[in-house]
């Protein structure tokens, strides 16, 4: 078993995000019990991963109790459970664990950190009172170049639960049937099936699953174009999709407002299990914006205050701080939807993103409805800044990108963690690139060169 150094060096470490609040007990760490009896009201899969980690037994001494707020197996811990949607208690010591969730997803997270700290090879006795900062955290899929396989996007969907990001929006370039020519038709059998096994993998994994549509380069501004686009909503749903986000470009704001506004009432709220429509703006940054045209602050006003807005910040490719984000936000009257562009890297195809992710403000949880990132087209290589971006927006003001950084190459290669991080530290920089957009790479030899 491996050796209990400090507290964040030791079992509670493995857990990412960064936990909120951390109460350490005299039992220090000790080894896994050889079975364990799991007493659960939650749902299969939110224990599923604990099942194969321990052996189950009804008549071992260590019991591991799983509920909900407001479920009586851990009505005598209500107290202690965050009121925080998402939030979750934790607790280990010698004779058991009690994961108690604030909601469904909660619960889950509270399992996923349990899983993580039993992936060190111990326990360690612990009270955790954990949240997240940002209610929407995950991946916009929107990258230009070779769409991800669907093996990939398996793998990530489970890396997303593991790292508690919640929403990935599904919005590849070319797919052909997201975008021009092909909007409007149905997903062939075979394409529908994949979707179909990603939605069922996305909720496994605690992970909304948005189907993004990109019809603004050849939409009709009529009833019949507006009818199938509603018609392509049924067929994704259909499919088990319960969220959807529209992406515009050249387009004008008014046209926008209305055919969004009739997509939320007439489907996202009739179907009434369905998630906030996001829409991506044609004026998606400051620098492509201007008050001139009028269009963020028609879209501000004009469409329904529950659909979500995405922006980019100050350009394309920037960096997200406080009065950046007061700017946007008081234009389309509602909290900013990030669209964070990295490690995207479709404008600097010869370079791998794989540095320390810093430079968006630590005081803007508030600020925003959700933070999404663009990854880069390799989705394995895009997980070193996934891991803290997951770090970043769950815990912002104890968020340290070099320890993340450090925690993100051990976590994906545990035994050539080392050897990554070399790799890593030399493939941080974009390069020379029209957004101007640049990272820190190869410090330590830049006296020498």
């Amino acid at each position: 078993m491996a050796a209990c150094l400090l507290p964040m060096q030791a079992q509670i470490s493995y857990i990412n995000p960064v936990p909120q609040q951390v109460t350490t007990s005299k039992d220090g760490c000790f080894d896994v019990p050889a079975q364990w009896n799991l007493v659960s009201s939650a749902p299969e899969y939110v224990t599923a991963g604990l099942k194969g980690l321990v052996p189950v037994s009804a008549k071992a001494d260590f019991k591991v109790v799983v509920g909900t707020r407001g479920d009586k197996s851990v009505k005598s811990y209500a107290k202690k459970i965050p009121a925080h949607a998402e939030g979750y208690y934790l607790h280990v010591d010698k004779k058991g664990i009690v994961v108690a969730g604030y909601d469904e997803r909660g619960t889950l997270y509270g399992v996923k950190s349990l899983e993580a700290m039993i992936g060190g090879g111990q326990l360690e006795g612990c009270d955790i009172a954990d949240y997240p900062d940002v209610a929407w955290r995950g991946v916009v899929e929107g990258f230009y170049g070779t769409p991800w396989s669907h093996e990939a996007r398996m793998r990530q969907l489970d890396f997303y639960g593991m790292n508690k990001l919640n929403v990935y929006l599904y919005g590849p370039k070319d797919d052909p049937y997201h975008s021009v020519p092909r909007w409007r038709e149905p997903y062939p059998e075979k394409e529908a099936a994949q979707l179909k096994q990603l939605v069922e993998e996305a909720h496994k994994n605690g992970v909304v699953f948005y189907w993004a549509i990109h019809p603004g380069q050849d939409i009709k501004w009529n009833t019949e174009d507006r009818d199938k686009l509603m018609h392509k909503f049924e067929l994704m749903y259909q499919l088990g999709v319960r969220a959807f986000a529209v992406f515009f470009d050249d387009i004008s704001g008014d046209k926008q407002a209305e055919l969004l506004n009739y997509l939320d009432d007439h489907f996202v709220k009739a179907k009434k299990d369905v998630a906030p429509l996001v829409m991506c703006p044609t004026e998606y940054n400051r620098a492509w914006s201007s008050d001139k045209t009028g269009y963020l602050r028609t879209l501000g006003k004009k469409l329904n205050k529950s659909i979500e807005v995405m922006w980019t910040g100050n350009s394309v490719v920037h960096c997200i701080d406080k009065p950046s984000l007061e700017w946007i936000n008081e234009r389309i009257e509602r909290k900013a939807y990030i669209w964070w562009n990295y490690p995207v890297s479709d404008f600097v195809r010869d370079h791998l993103l794989m540095g320390p992710v810093y430079g968006n403000g630590l005081d803007i949880a508030g600020d925003m409805s959700a933070f999404v990132s663009n990854p880069m087209e390799r989705a394995e290589a895009s997980k070193v800044a996934l891991y803290s971006i997951a770090d970043y927006t769950w815990n912002m003001e104890q968020y340290d990108s070099i320890q993340s950084w450090h925690r993100s190459l051990m976590n994906l290669l545990p035994r050539q963690g080392k050897q990554l991080k070399v790799f890593a530290r030399h493939c941080s920089d974009l390069g020379q690139n029209g957004h101007g957009f640049r990272r820190e790479e190869s410090v330590e030899m830049m006296p020498v060169i």
